[in-house]
């Protein structure tokens, strides 16, 4: 009985060594996770730092913050960022390399339709002109099916895309074209020869005086 008994616990034995490497792994394993827990929030981090030199205006300092921070934050983010914050240089600044059309959100939000509806209202105007001249296409559907100019429609918005006016409120057409308006004007009536009628015939003494 005790012979059956004593190989029974040396084996036991021998098993412990690995049981305890496979539970010191499981530590270790543990303890990695919880200590790269912190870094996890690096893109909102990022963010906030970005949008602050982009209320700045430190375009330098956003493209050094970009391509230090590459799989937190892109030209997407920084024109995204440009737009919510009315900043037309800063979108200047970013539009060529993040595109003109380029969904700039897994809703599919354009950087035209985020203007229309996120840029503050005293740089709306601009902003939505500076991406049409661009090049942006305002009929360009979200996930929801919705363009630019829809949504400008139901906002009462619709002014963003309409022909810039005149001064007398009359849409400029030729100014739309690259044109200046130029209108007709009527001819001045042309002055009566001394001593002469209304037909031409020379007048008489009476009239002449």
């Amino acid at each position: 009985m005790r012979n059956r008994t004593r190989p029974t616990s040396d084996a036991a034995a021998r098993a412990l060594p690995g049981t305890a490497w496979i539970a010191a792994l499981c530590c270790a394993a543990a303890f990695a996770a919880g200590c790269a827990t912190p870094d996890a929030p690096a893109s909102p981090r990022s963010s906030e730092a970005l949008r602050a030199m982009l209320a700045k205006g430190d375009l330098a300092g956003a493209d050094a913050l970009l391509a230090s921070n590459p799989g937190a934050i892109d030209a997407r983010r920084a024109l995204d960022l440009a737009i919510r914050s009315g900043r037309v240089d800063a979108t200047k600044h970013f539009l060529p390399r993040a595109g003109v059309d380029t969904p700039l959100d897994p809703d599919g939000t354009t950087p035209l339709i985020r203007a229309v509806l996120d840029a503050p209202p005293t740089e709306r105007g601009r902003l939505v002109a500076l991406l049409l001249e661009a090049g942006a296409q305002p009929d360009l559907v979200d996930r929801y099916g919705r363009s630019a100019r829809e949504y400008a429609t139901t906002r009462n918005r619709g002014e963003l895309f309409e022909p810039p006016r005149d001064p007398s409120g009359l849409p400029a057409f030729a100014a739309w074209f690259g044109a200046s308006p130029a209108l007709p004007r009527a001819a001045a009536p042309a002055a009566r020869p001394a001593g002469r009628d209304a037909a031409g015939r020379p007048a008489t003494a009476a009239e002449a005086r």
